[in-house]
């Protein structure tokens, strides 16, 4: 059993879902004692096969019980003087994503076990910047090493849905894409991808599928140093719902 310091327990739903994504469960409290039960899809240290699911126990400022934590928001009772209370928290995923060139005319590509090929990224972390967290998902997902040259692109989708297993709620992201160079490292895949590999820098759009991927692909093939916002929702289809050109300073 892992354990996570999640401070005040007002708290401990929103550090939960900023660390390990979106994801549904259940707050108990034995003896004292605050566990976390995540689903196995949402941590890579718990096998697929393993229905038990991965158990965190929490470390917490206040003693007062909590009968269950459900959904987007925190509701339970509370006992300890601490009175009832029904609080939400507003969450959104941030994530940053690489569009790595390698000084040849080829940019990075990797395909995902459960969608298309495209640019790597992923989550920001709790307590990681913005650049660390790049860095980490594109040497997790590719095993190359980047640095970032200049953000292409800040995407706001503001549509929440069901995730693919017809259950976890997704709430709104925020993306972050950035123009990369490849200082270093070695072509691998992880968990999470299957294949990674050095693509042309005018054949990648045919391999990608997803439209939203692929407009942000664009928008990194017309870069003009002005950073693009857009505002889109990808379900049940992908439309823009604002897009502009951020002037340079």
């Amino acid at each position: 059993m892992d354990e996570l310091d999640v401070g005040s327990r007002p708290l401990v739903l929103p550090r939960l879902r900023h660390r390990y994504g979106p994801m549904c469960g259940t707050l108990s409290e034995t003896s004292g004692s605050m566990s976390w039960r995540i689903f196995p899809q949402y941590h890579p240290a718990v096998g697929a096969a393993e229905q038990r699911g991965f158990y965190l126990k929490l470390n917490t400022r206040l003693s007062a019980s909590v009968d269950s934590i459900i959904g987007a928001g925190i509701r339970g009772r509370t006992a300890g003087g601490l009175g009832g209370y029904d609080m939400t928290f507003p969450t959104h995923i941030v994530a940053v994503s690489g569009i790595v060139d390698d000084g040849q005319g080829h940019v990075l590509l990797v395909k995902l076990r459960d969608r298309a090929w495209e640019f790597p990224g992923g989550q920001v972390e709790n307590g990681e910047s913005l650049l660390d967290a790049l860095q980490r998902e594109v040497r997790e997902e590719s095993g190359i090493e980047v640095h970032a040259r200049s953000l292409v692109g800040v995407y706001s989708n503001t549509g929440e849905y069901t995730w693919h297993d017809g259950v976890t709620h997704v709430p709104t992201k925020v993306m972050l894409d950035f123009a990369c160079v490849a200082v270093g490292g070695m072509l691998s895949t992880s968990d999470e991808t299957t294949e990674s590999r050095w693509v042309a820098r005018d054949e990648a759009l045919a391999l990608m599928t997803a439209p939203a991927i692929r407009t942000r692909f664009q928008r990194y093939l017309t870069y003009d140093g002005r950073t693009t916002f857009m505002d889109y929702v990808t379900q049940p289809a992908f439309v823009i719902k604002h897009e502009q050109a951020m002037p340079t300073p």
